[in-house]
């Protein structure tokens, strides 16, 4: 120190420090990307410094790490008037990434269809795996084995395995099989027909491609509505109608065939004739009854006449199904016809050819003969009663 006057001279040495330099690594963690890291550093300005890599074992890296791990980032500076010059290992990650795993396209298809592809599509190259799980009763998803084939609701589960990179994880999609079409139906209409006191035979089935069961019945229209029968017989507008049961992979489905059967015309297959005392008469449907009278137009009764000339009436009552018939013969009892049906009348010892007709009877035996059909050969008139239809 050096006085002068009533100052003091002090010299002084000051000496200023350096500092360590800011270095901050913004940036210890990533999520794998695929590319090389790139730190986000904080350091002071104008700092010169240079960049390392290595893992945290400290085993160096030839260039920025790309893959999954734990590393560190080696900052070297320079030295400056300010600032020391250091290394700072700062600690990083590379984390790994979601595999970003999803199923696309149409799942559902109907059954016997080609089942559409499932392939689940990821980031990852991990192994993909599949489960698949069905709907059951409860409601609940249960776990079944290959992928389902047959109709219902179903869901798959992709599995992606965890790899260096990248996580594993799993995605899932509900699909369905639909039912599809039995393509049942009936190969042979009904035709439209007049009674004929037969039923209908069930119609030809084609199965198509079900297996469920199926139901034939018979619905008959009454007063504008369909009534179930047992059969298609009578008179009336039918439909027979298929049902077809749902297999499972095939949907129930209803087929149907509507037909009429209209009135029949009736008609006498066998005239009414009279022999031995029994009136016999056949008609092409229903029952023939005989009723008797002493008059042609009547009164007529079930009791036969004690008068050996009478007429009887033959009838067949008007239904639904058929119409009615009626015949009405005159009965001359005077002469009976033997049991062996030969007429006593005809002269067999005649030299001619026997006649073949009425005129050629009368012109071999007199003018009351006549020919009968019934016997082939000639008889008296009176032995063959007239026969009058209605």
């Amino acid at each position: 120190a050096v006085k002068s006057g009533s100052y003091i001279d002090v010299t002084l040495d000051l000496v200023i420090n350096k500092i360590d330099p800011t270095i901050i690594l913004k940036n210890d963690q990533k999520v794998y990307d695929g590319s090389a890291f790139v730190p986000e550093l904080e350091i002071d300005e104008g700092i010169r410094y240079t960049l390392s890599y290595q893992y945290e074992n400290g085993s160096e890296l030839a260039e920025a790490p790309i893959d999954v791990g734990n590393y560190e980032l080696v900052v070297s500076t320079s030295e400056d008037d300010f600032h020391k010059g250091l290394t700072k290992k700062i600690a990083f990650s590379i984390k790994k990434a979601d595999p970003e795993i999803y199923i696309p396209g149409r799942l559902t298809y109907k059954f016997g269809e080609t089942a559409p592809e499932i392939k689940a599509l990821s980031r990852s190259p991990g192994v993909i795996s599949y489960e698949y799980f069905t709907l059951n009763s409860n409601l609940n998803w249960e776990k079944i084995g290959d992928r389902p084939n047959n109709a219902g609701i179903y869901m798959v589960k992709a599995i992606v395995d965890e790899t260096k990179n990248y996580k594993a994880s799993s995605t899932s999609r509900i699909f369905m099989v639909m039912a599809s079409d039995p393509n049942v139906q009936i190969t042979t209409l009904i035709p439209d027909k007049v009674y004929d006191g037969k039923k209908v035979d069930d119609p030809q089935i084609d199965h198509g491609d079900s297996e469920g069961k199926i139901f034939i019945e018979w619905y008959k229209k009454s007063n504008g509505k369909w009534l179930k029968v047992d059969e298609a017989k009578d008179v009336g507008e039918y439909a027979v109608v298929l049902f077809v049961l749902s297999d499972g992979n095939h949907y129930g489905d209803i087929e149907y065939d509507t037909f009429k059967i209209t009135k029949a015309e009736n008609y006498w297959k066998k005239t009414l004739t009279y022999d031995n005392g029994i009136a016999q008469a056949e008609a092409a449907f229903g029952e023939v009854s005989y009723v008797y009278s002493l008059k042609e137009e009547g009164p007529y009764t079930d009791e036969k006449p004690s008068s050996s000339i009478f007429y009887i009436k033959a009838i067949v009552i008007d239904t639904e199904n058929y119409n009615g018939l009626e015949m009405i013969i005159e009965v001359n009892e005077r002469t009976s016809i033997s049991e062996d049906k030969t007429p006593p009348s005809i002269k067999p010892d005649t030299d001619k050819e026997l006649p073949q007709s009425d005129e050629e009877c009368a012109d071999v035996f007199g003018k009351d003969y006549i020919y009968s059909k019934e016997y082939g050969a000639c008889i008296i008139r009176y032995l063959i009663p007239d026969t009058k239809t209605k």
